[in-house]
């Protein structure tokens, strides 16, 4: 799975800040926000798909989760997060590295 160096190589112009009020246009992963405990990326269920290339979506979600990276939502059975984004909301993979991983 490459989520850490999607993070790094694509960095800014994958990711849009959730209050970032400009409207950005091309391809996009998904977002991050500033949380109390560090840095949460959130992927959009195609960022997602992205990040994790050929890998089995259950097997990989799976994974992330028992790594605990990803976070899961409120659902136990889903294992997205409703997100308010700038201009509205949406349903995204949250991801947080314990090291507080910035690119």
């Amino acid at each position: 799975m490459w989520i850490r160096p999607l993070i790094s190589i694509g960095g800014q112009p994958l990711y849009q800040k959730t209050d970032d009020p400009n409207r950005l246009h091309g391809e996009r992963s998904g977002c991050w926000r500033q949380t109390e405990q560090g840095r949460q990326w959130l992927f959009s269920t195609a960022g997602f798909k992205k990040a994790i290339g050929h890998a089995d979506l259950a097997l990989a979600v799976k994974l992330l989760i028992g790594q605990g990276i990803l976070k899961s939502g409120p659902n136990p059975k889903k294992h997205v997060t409703q997100v308010k984004v700038h201009g509205g909301s949406g349903w995204f993979y949250v991801i947080q590295f314990d090291d507080d991983y910035v690119s």
